[in-house]
């Protein structure tokens, strides 16, 4: 009973994780921590008790959460300025002291940038707040760490704040291919303390943002509109009580910047302002760490192959001898990371006339990053050269650092369309594609010519040992394509795309008997299945199945089939069936399978499986895999039962 009812009308809907990119997905844009300011349970009693409801993270040791209060952390200390009423404390003596979560990323586009950042310090004492560490794993779906990103807490007593304090501490990267998960950590354990942790730390986030390594500002909010004014720099680390957010229309003193100052013209609302006062000789510092571990582009950096450009608005208060300029420094991979080089901006000193912003910059897009560079370091130094003890002013607005890179067609992973597996490919699955490189701006969609898929989208073509392979769509840097029947057989098969007649690259991949994954409406690969019910509804809360009835599951990645498919063919007359056994579970119980194979009117690589719900199914959602072979679809895929 294949559904001949199904028609091509249904297929955009249900096949839509194979047309449509995986940045539809809602990971971007976000905080994807769970409960990262710790407002969603409830706090102890005090610093020494712990909580057992940690809401979206798992405690250990003397991990808690307190409120802000005047016997430790209070509201007029430093921290975020959108704190809510409670924090993370490191708790009572017991050791160590963490809490961790994992949180999802399938389908995350490779070279997608994260934003990780926590406020961190201490609730009392003398503990030093360089012991808390935030850290965040990156792993693939085996659960094998493919790169990972370290913060720690600040340095000094004058950096976190006597007698307590939470300073903004951050950093950022690019993911590497076949990320599907990351463990994040935070860490509260004081060292050599005897009467617990005053460890602290609030307003842990964790961003994710389709920013590109090369050809954009890769600073973070270097023009400043992602703060609000009279507030902590998002973005940036530093020590908060000489750092603010200051609006041009809204000056407070004579030392302000106004609209009408010079300076960008295309600036927006807000400026950085600097308020230090002290003796001569002090410095202030205001950085933001930049990983740039991520293929192809280490071949790039390598080889010399990648240039820089750092350009900002500077300014210093008039008729003084303090000083405002913009560093770069280059690091390894080491830790502690090893300092490569280091290049400075020009050095502004007070000036005459009214306070004003001047545009300094090195690189030009000439200079080239230093072979084995790992991560650059931004920095904004300030030092006070008047031997007067009074304030230091100095402004800054409109930074950026961008990288360029010659153009380089390169495939970096390739993912099960349904799940988002990695790792192995099958004859006849549908994949996406991720690279750098290729494909139009905007997604070019298949077109199908005499009963097939051709092998162009967008000017965008991959090969599987020479041989083309039908197209959904391209995009920039990511596509979908179809795994031609051909490299059935082979234990490999050398994966290459070409972008308006360049090709790129070689990917080894092995190829197995099959790669089953489920499509799901959310595009995840979990959560409720693409179904349709026996009277051909979409499966659903609205539109539960009965027990008995039958459903009809949509699935890629079944491998070779009987009559042997055809290369981006619709399924029309013949209907093909995977060579290998078919088997399915629905709630746990085994479920009978009354037709597995070729989906009416969709392309070749999709399969339909026809399933009995059995009668003693549990009820609600419930998980529903499939076994093609050996092989089994991916879990947290449910269908709906009545």
């Amino acid at each position: 009973m294949p559904g001949c009812k199904f028609a091509l009308k249904t297929l955009a809907l249900l096949v839509c994780a194979a047309v449509l990119p995986a940045e539809a997905q809602d990971l971007y844009d976000r905080n994807l921590v769970v409960n990262g300011g710790a407002e969603a349970g409830p706090a102890a009693p005090s610093a020494e008790q712990s909580v057992s409801n940690l809401p979206g993270w798992r405690g250990y040791g003397g991990f808690t959460v307190t409120t802000y209060n005047p016997d430790g952390i209070t509201m007029e200390d430093d921290g975020p300025a959108d704190r809510g009423k409670q924090f993370f404390v490191g708790g009572r003596n017991s050791g160590r002291s963490y809490a961790e979560q994992v949180i999802a990323l399938n389908g995350v586009t490779p070279g997608a940038k994260f934003h990780m950042t926590a406020f961190m310090g201490k609730n009392y004492g003398n503990q030093n707040p360089k012991d808390v560490k935030l850290t965040a794993t990156f792993q693939d779906d085996r659960g094998q760490t493919i790169q990972e990103t370290t913060i720690h807490g600040p340095d000094t007593a004058v950096d976190y704040g006597i007698p307590g304090g939470l300073q903004p501490r951050s950093i950022s990267g690019y993911l590497l291919p076949n990320v599907t998960q990351v463990r994040v950590i935070i860490e509260l354990t004081a060292l050599n303390e005897t009467n617990g942790s005053s460890l602290a730390a609030d307003n842990i986030e964790l961003v994710l943002t389709r920013d590109r390594l090369t050809g954009a500002n890769i600073l973070n909010n270097g023009n400043l509109e992602a703060s609000p004014a009279a507030s902590p720099v998002r973005g940036w680390n530093g020590h908060m009580d000489s750092l603010k957010v200051k609006d041009y229309s809204n000056p407070t003193s004579r030392w302000d910047l106004v609209t009408a100052s010079p300076g960008p013209a295309a600036r927006g609302k807000n400026y950085m302002h600097f308020d230090v006062g002290g003796d001569a000789g002090i410095q202030k510092r205001i950085w933001q760490t930049i990983e740039v571990t991520r293929s192809p582009y280490l071949a790039v950096i390598d080889a010399g192959q990648m240039r820089y450009r750092l350009e900002g608005w500077l300014g210093v208060a008039e008729g003084v001898e303090d000083e405002i300029k913009m560093r770069l420094v280059f690091q390894d991979g080491r830790t502690p990371a090893g300092t490569i080089g280091a290049v400075e901006t020009a050095t502004l000193k007070g000036q005459s006339g009214a306070p004003a912003l001047r545009s300094v910059g090195v690189g030009g897009g000439a200079a080239t990053l230093p072979a084995g560079t790992r991560r650059i370091l931004v920095e904004i130094l300030l030092t006070k050269r008047s031997t007067v003890v009074d304030d230091m002013f100095a402004y800054a607005d409109e930074m950026s650092l961008v990288l360029t890179a010659p153009p380089q067609v390169t495939i970096e992973g390739v993912g099960n369309a349904a799940n988002y597996v990695a790792g192995k490919v099958s004859a006849g699955e549908i994949l996406v594609v991720y690279g750098t490189d290729f494909g139009p701006d905007q997604v070019a969609g298949y077109t199908i010519s005499n009963g097939a898929f051709t092998t162009s989208a967008g000017e965008t073509r991959v090969y599987f040992d020479d041989v083309p392979a039908p197209m959904l769509y391209s995009a920039s840097g990511q596509l979908s394509c179809i795994v031609p029947y051909s490299v059935t057989g082979r234990q490999t098969t050398r994966v290459q795309a070409e972008f308006k007649g360049e090709k790129g690259n070689i990917l080894t991949i092995p190829v197995s008997a099959s790669v089953p994954g489920l499509f799901t409406l959310d595009q995840t690969g979990r959560n409720q299945l693409a179904a349709l019910n026996s009277d051909y509804s979409l499966n659903g809360a609205s539109r539960p199945a009965a027990r008995g009835s039958i459903v009809m599951l949509f699935g890629t990645g079944e491998g070779p089939t009987t009559p042997s498919g055809s290369d981006g063919k619709l399924a029309v007359g013949v209907y093909p069936k995977p060579v290998a056994n078919v088997t399915a579970q629905v709630g746990g119980r085994d479920a009978e399978v009354l037709y597995a194979g070729a989906a009416p009117d969709l392309v070749a690589g999709v399969i339909q499986i026809n399933v009995r719900i059995p009668a003693d199914a549990p009820l609600g959602n419930v998980p529903v895999v499939i076994k093609v072979g050996t092989e089994t679809s991916q879990s947290g895929a449910t269908l709906t039962i009545r």
